[in-house]
């Protein structure tokens, strides 16, 4: 998770009593410090995701419908509007990023992002909000386009994404095989596991 660790009697026993946790991302690695957790205790796992055969195939600007006010969905359709294009809010993310070009992928605190993830594998270029543990996915200008979270730059991203050659999604795919595939992320899961019942070794 990306939210801090409370300081209270119940947070500091909860968090003392695991061997081992699992971040998520080196962001929430840090949140986990912030909070406490001797950084021992702590090994990042990134989130993987199964690399489909066949790329998406459409053109469609894509984003993950939600009601949460940190998501950014007001953000993501004053951007779509400024750029003058069609926004998909999606309900089924993982259905509709096999017929798009962009997702658009904004939020105020965020862990990682697993539906970045899913683009990425498909090929699809993410235009993500520059926080959290986002960049540790998103390589701005080689992978996908980071922005700051005010309309005027999103809408900039926006325009440059629909216009590129797809090398952006292309580069993205290939970054989901080399480091974040489910083999990948259940690999560094046993060995946190092996890590863990090895008496502190």
């Amino acid at each position: 998770m990306a939210c801090p660790v409370k300081d209270g009697v119940l947070s500091r026993w909860k968090y003392g009593r695991p061997r081992l946790f699992l971040a998520v991302s080196r962001f929430v690695a840090g949140e986990l410090c912030r909070g406490g957790v001797d950084e021992r205790r702590i090994e990042v796992v990134y989130d993987g995701v199964k690399l489909p055969e066949q790329p998406a195939w459409g053109d469609a600007v894509v984003a993950p419908y939600t009601l949460d006010p940190e998501k950014g969905l007001d953000l993501a359709e004053e951007a779509a509007r400024i750029a003058g294009v069609e926004l998909v809010k999606s309900r089924d993310l993982p259905a509709d990023l096999r017929r798009a070009r962009v997702l658009l992928y904004l939020t105020r605190s965020e862990g990682l992002g697993s539906g970045i993830l899913l683009a990425m594998a498909l090929g699809v270029t993410v235009v993500a909000s520059n926080t959290g543990g986002i960049p540790e996915l998103i390589a701005h200008g080689k992978n996908g386009l980071l922005v700051e979270n005010d309309p005027a730059s999103v809408a900039a991203a926006l325009r440059a994404a629909r216009e590129s050659d797809g090398s952006l999604g292309s580069a993205a795919r290939e970054a989901v095989r080399a480091r974040f595939t489910e083999k990948h992320m259940v690999e560094a899961t046993l060995a946190a596991y092996e890590k863990a019942s090895g008496d502190g070794k």
